[in-house]
């Protein structure tokens, strides 16, 4: 499985988990109504108001995922949640509190779970985003910095183009002249003499120079077969 596969898989389970969980943190609001809440220790308020902040905040993620085209951004929302989630857990043993059942024990009720068991849920799905997020971020970083940027040199302005290896042999517009340019890798080209038909092989980055012909000696622009001066 490549990057982009797993990126797209990771990314997809995450949507579905923090749909439900964000549906679950709802719901769970809405049939405890009326009911009195425990105060979160850490931020003061009531813990259905952290509910509904935290499924708003996972209902944002939850978009970004389904309709973004960056996968990079995708991966660091996920981590951004997943990070803010196990900040706040730690910040609440920090103050000590090291047992979460009482404080969840109103929406387990709905769902007719454990205290306990809801917390374990929870702390596996933040588990699952970070490690996740972070282990793919971290692998398209590597995999960016082996991939050395290669050169392609326009045939009609010669102007200079780096892309990556990975996209050897599409065409795409020159951005200097619009163009279009196909992206080659760094080599030697061979053309025809314009006047003696004579084979002319130079290196790539020499396109658009102009030289003797090494059998006739007229002087010819070094250009690929077929582009236009």
């Amino acid at each position: 499985m490549d990057r982009a596969q797993a990126t797209r898989y990771f990314t997809d389970s995450a949507a579905a988990m923090l749909a439900g969980f964000t549906a679950a943190l709802f719901l769970g609001n809405v049939a405890c109504l009326g009911l009195t809440q425990p105060r979160d220790p850490l931020l003061g308020m009531p813990m259905d108001a952290v509910f509904w902040i935290a499924g708003l905040g996972a209902l944002a993620v939850v978009l970004v995922c389904l309709y973004a085209t960056q996968p990079r951004l995708k991966l660091a929302l996920v981590l951004w949640f997943a990070a803010n989630g196990i900040l706040y857990r730690l910040g609440l043993h920090w103050v000590g509190v090291t047992d979460l059942g009482g404080y969840v024990s109103a929406l387990a009720g709905v769902f007719h779970l454990s205290g306990g068991l809801t917390t374990g849920l929870l702390g596996g799905l933040l588990l699952y985003l970070f490690t996740g997020s972070a282990s793919l971020l971290a692998w398209g970083t590597v995999t960016s910095m082996d991939e050395a940027a290669l050169k392609a040199t326009c045939a009609h302005c010669g102007g200079h183009t780096a892309f990556s290896p990975r996209n050897v042999g599409q065409t795409v517009p020159c951005p200097h002249c619009q163009k279009p340019l196909t992206l080659r890798p760094p080599g030697n080209l061979k053309m025809s003499c314009f006047f003696c038909q004579g084979h002319i092989e130079f290196p790539s980055h020499a396109l658009g120079t102009m030289m003797p012909c090494p059998h006739c000696r007229k002087d010819i622009t070094l250009k690929l077969p077929g582009a236009v001066s």
